[in-house]
């Protein structure tokens, strides 16, 4: 009796360690209960979702800080169309896109709102009678960046239409690309991590008879290129890669137990064999981390959301509401300092929240605040030995280079440099393998630059 008693204990510590997704929102009234096809998250309290219910075709609801979910108008949204995409800045500026609705097609939108919803207004329209809009999406190093995509307006093997904004979606340019007339894009199959690369997942339209494909771009829509995957199916259901732009991650249909690598930006992949992980319909990485994580189509329990903690060399099953009903449609997340909030949602009107901590790598940012100025601060602790920690303010979102030079000039150590959102910010520098002595540290920022003095002691 005592070892079932010890067993009970155990478990119940066990899983208290992990961190749990709860059910953040649910109607039980069948006639309001939505169809979510797709979530944005801001920050750890405003999200966007958009859905379906047995009412309204096309149904927004949106989050605020008291953790209470709020329905926001459609007005000015055309109902021809089904809703099928949305992403937010803040509480005040939304996009959507539409598509398809019952075999309806043709004239898709990207829609914009101003003021929290109140009204909406049509930024894009793609024409033509045919195609629809597979996503939008924003860079979450620097959301300036955005890019959005349709099928091809005037029928299939005509050009599919690519739209880039580089002011926040004030404005977009649109690119024109032909593939093979039997592939379009796969829905809510896109990753963009800066202004210049970008990646689409392709979809089969006619069978098993041709490799996985992948569109992408290095040069921010300048030219275009297409990869192969290594099998054969339909779907490209999802599509990550690391702020580096070298190491992705794409989730495949019909080969259900199989994730492909690259290393090289997507030129080329790699198929791994994981269980149930080629199923993906979201694989997200979190930004200076090695945590990525995977929310699945799968509706067995144990299958359905997963996290990797060695840069998705391994990947474990989370611990995660269990229902026969639950089937997720997409996943989303904002981060800060080694905070995760993560949401998903369903095709059964449930949103599910995660707040789960992680180890941070290199910069952190640790405050939300936006400063007035840029800075520099002064290393601490100063002198060091061989860990010391370098902080700067950013006012305005843009690449950020931050290096460590010896007396003489000479460059030792590149510590930052990559696109990074308006912020306050901590790197860390180790000079294990340094010598004793003066060195100086500099940032340059949007045509700011300044250097600090700093000695090393052994």
């Amino acid at each position: 009796m005592k070892k079932y008693y010890l067993f009970f204990f155990l478990l119940i510590c066990t899983e208290i360690n992990f961190s749990q997704w709860t059910v953040d929102h649910f109607s039980d009234n069948p006639f309001n209960n939505n169809y979510f096809s797709y979530i944005s998250v801001v920050d750890s309290s405003t999200v966007w979702v958009v859905g379906s219910t047995f009412y309204a075709r096309n149904n927004i609801l949106r989050r605020n800080a008291l953790g209470n979910w709020d329905s926001i108008s459609t007005n000015g949204i055309s109902d021809s169309l089904l809703i099928n995409c949305i992403v937010a800045k803040d509480e005040l500026n939304a996009w959507v896109t539409d598509g398809a609705f019952f075999g309806q097609r043709g004239n898709a939108h990207i829609y914009r709102t101003t003021n929290g919803g109140l009204n909406w207004f049509v930024q894009v329209n793609t024409g033509g009678q045919f195609g629809g809009f597979n996503g939008i999406s924003f860079s979450k190093i620097n959301p300036a960046y955005g890019y959005a995509w349709s099928n091809p307006p005037d029928s299939n093997g005509t050009p599919l239409k690519i739209y880039k904004t580089s002011n926040s979606g004030a404005n977009w340019q649109v690119y024109s690309y032909t593939v093979d007339p039997r592939f379009i894009g796969t829905q809510n199959s896109i990753c963009v991590t800066d202004s210049m690369h970008a990646w689409f997942g392709l979809y089969n339209t006619t069978g098993m008879y041709d490799y996985h494909k992948i569109l992408y771009t290095t040069d921010g829509g300048t030219n275009f290129q297409i990869s192969h995957l290594a099998y054969q199916g339909y779907y490209v259901n999802s599509i990550e890669f690391k702020q580096n732009n070298q190491f992705g991650i794409a989730a495949t249909d019909d080969q259900y137990d199989y994730l492909s690598k690259s290393n090289n930006g997507g030129a080329s992949w790699q198929s791994v064999f994981y269980e149930s992980l080629g199923n993906s319909i979201k694989i997200i990485s979190i930004p200076n981390t090695n945590v990525w994580y995977a929310a699945t189509g799968s509706q067995e329990a144990g299958k359905r959301m997963y996290k990797s903690t060695d840069n998705g060399m391994n990947w474990n099953a989370m611990l995660f509401p269990d229902s026969l009903f639950i089937k997720l449609t997409f996943m989303d997340y904002s981060s800060y300092g080694n905070k995760v909030y993560l949401y998903a949602v369903e095709r059964n009107g449930k949103i599910f929240r995660l707040v789960d901590n992680v180890e941070v790598i290199g910069i952190n940012s640790i405050s939300t605040e936006i400063p007035k100025l840029y800075s520099l601060s002064q290393n601490y602790p100063n002198p060091f030995n061989p860990l010391t920690k370098i902080r700067f303010s950013l006012p305005h979102a843009g690449n950020v280079r931050l290096t460590v030079f010896d007396a003489l000039g000479k460059e030792i150590k590149l510590l930052v440099n990559e696109n990074l959102q308006a912020g306050i910010y901590e790197t860390d520098l180790d000079a294990a393998n340094i010598p004793s002595g003066v060195y100086f540290y500099r940032i340059e920022a949007d045509g700011y630059t300044e250097t600090k003095k700093m000695i090393l002691l052994k």
